[in-house]
Parts: C-alpha cells; sequence; structure tokens
C-alpha cells in the first residue's frame, strides 16, 4: 500500500495531517508498506556522484531521475532508476545509495518513505 501525500501550499507537506487519514497498516506484509512523499525534507547527507570519465569524454550531460525507499533507519533500501542517460545511471545509484534521510516517524511508528530524487550532471567549460 503506498500513499501520495502532497500540499495545500508549496514547500507546506501535509505528512502529519495524511497519517491520521491513511490506513497504513492495511497490507498484508507489512515490509512492503511505504508512505510516497511528493513534496518532503531532502536528504540530511548526501553524497555528489563522480562523473564517469566515459560519459564526460563524450560530453553527456543530463538528469537521471531514480525512485528510492528509505528505510525507517533513514538509509537507502532500495533504488531504481527511472529515466537518463545510461552512461550516467549507474553513478547516479552509487551516490544515492549513500544518501541518508532523517528516519519518518510519527508517534510512536517509524515509516519507510518512497521518494523520488534527481541528480543532475552538467559539463562546465572548464571540464
Amino acid at each position: 500500500m503506498s500513499t501520495t501525500l502532497k500540499s495545500l501550499k508549496p514547500g507546506v507537506p501535509l505528512l502529519i495531517a495524511a497519517f491520521f487519514i491513511c490506513d497504513l497498516g492495511g497490507a498484508q506484509n507489512r515490509n512492503q508498506d511505504y508512505v510516497t512523499v511528493s513534496d518532503g525534507p531532502g536528504p540530511i547527507k548526501r553524497v555528489e556522484p563522480n562523473y564517469p570519465d566515459l560519459a564526460r569524454k563524450a560530453h553527456i550531460q543530463g538528469d537521471v531521475v531514480c525512485e528510492v525507499i528509505i528505510g525507517r533507519n533513514g538509509k537507502v533500501d532500495r533504488i531504481r532508476v527511472l529515466s537518463g542517460h545510461p552512461l550516467l545511471a549507474k553513478a547516479a545509484m552509487v551516490a544515492v545509495k549513500q544518501w541518508e534521510w532523517a528516519p519518518l516517524v510519527l508517534g510512536k511508528k517509524t515509516y519507510r518513505v518512497r521518494n523520488f530524487v534527481v541528480v543532475k550532471f552538467s559539463l562546465t567549460s572548464d571540464s
């Protein structure tokens, strides 16, 4: 079961209100439950990707979009590339696997979170 949370105003997630109206415990396998956050807080630890040499030499740049399942401990449980150049995808995954978020806790329960992140690869004139 997943629940998408939106904001009434930009930058003001409705995390708490949504938890009170959503049944997060109704799925058969509780280990697969997570909350989808579309406008939540960013990571508390972020590792920048290493630009792949082959991509740099080929002047490849752009965004890699990843779906991330954040565990109850705030670390990445699972990551999947949704879009982006294949030469950049692995570097993005290696970096994002090292990111950490503050655990999502409401009351005495900690939740897994599904989030989407964009990793930007950009060449500058001095590269």
